[in-house]
Formats: structure tokens, sequence, C-alpha cells
């Protein structure tokens, strides 16, 4: 089989589309739309004037608590990498990735590192991205619009023959 090539530049939208699919993915986050988000701060704060106008001081605090909560994950979801991203170091780095048989290799800035399949955690295939984790903190994104013709249909297929179960394609 042929390599299949493809360059992937780590812009905002990927990193923090995959910050987003990875809070999902791996730490459970139930919640992952502002709908939901701001129903329930919306709720929390009904709840705590209906209690200051009651006279239930205790409910207001227990709003208030529920208020700070959803406002923090909020903060942690959404702001706070979109934010980092700013400052990092990677704004707009090309990542050159070579899928071979028997593994892939990512090069950037000439400095080359390798991936074996059997050593890979877990492989996802979006809309846009694969998504090739090593471990649950560090997953490569592969931007599916760096491939050429059939490239991203290919790659999907080998990760699947390679990878079996720990593959897994989510649509949105």
């Amino acid at each position: 089989m042929a390599d299949i090539m493809n360059t992937t530049v780590y812009t905002k939208k990927a990193v923090l589309d995959f910050q987003r699919f990875d809070a999902r993915m791996f730490k459970s986050v139930a919640w992952g739309t502002h709908t939901v988000f701001f129903m329930l701060f919306a709720i929390a704060l009904a709840t705590a004037v209906y209690s200051v106008t009651a006279g239930g001081y205790i409910l207001f605090a227990i709003s208030i608590a529920c208020m700070a909560w959803l406002g923090r994950r909020y903060y942690f979801l959404y702001i706070a990498p979109a934010r980092k991203f700013d400052s990092s170091s990677f704004i707009n780095l090309r990542h050159e990735y070579r899928f071979r048989d028997s593994g892939v290799t990512m090069s950037i800035n000439g400095h080359e590192q390798s991936y074996d399949y059997d050593k890979l955690l877990c492989a996802y295939e979006t809309n846009d991205c694969f998504y090739l984790y090593s471990n649950k903190a560090l997953a490569l994104i592969i931007d599916k619009a760096g491939f050429d013709k059939d490239g991203s249909n290919r790659l999907g297929a080998l990760l699947s023959e390679r990878l079996g179960d720990k593959f897994k394609i989510i649509s949105k």
C-alpha cells in the first residue's frame, strides 16, 4: 500500500474543536452546548431571585453555588482554551503526516516522531478530522482537508483494519 500523506495546520478552530471533542469523549462532559449551560444557569438564577423574594436564604445560597459551579465549568470548557491557544507556541504550526502500514510518522519543523498503530490508545473519525490518541492526554489532530483525493477514505480503512474496535466513527 502506498503511503498516505497529510498536512495539517493547527489553527485556532481546529484546536478548539478538538478540545471540545476531547472534553466530551474523555472527560465525560454531559453538556457540550451553550444552550444547556444557559438553561441551567437561568434556572439557578430564577431560583435565586425567587428565594430572595420568598425569604429562603438557604435556597439562595444553593442557587448561587450552582451558578458559580456552572460558570466555572463553562469558563474552562469554552473561554480558557481560546485564551490559552492565543499564547501558545503551536499557532498555525504545520504538521506533516505520513501513514504507512506499520505506523504514522509526524514531522514538525524537521523533527520527526513515529507512532505504531498497536501502541495507539484509540482513534476517532469525525466529519472534519481524525483524532489519534497515544494516551488520554495526547492526541494527533489530522485535518481531512489536508489529504489528496481519497486520502481520508484510505486512512479510515487503514485505521479500521489496524485498530479494530479501538477505531470509531463519530458523526456530528
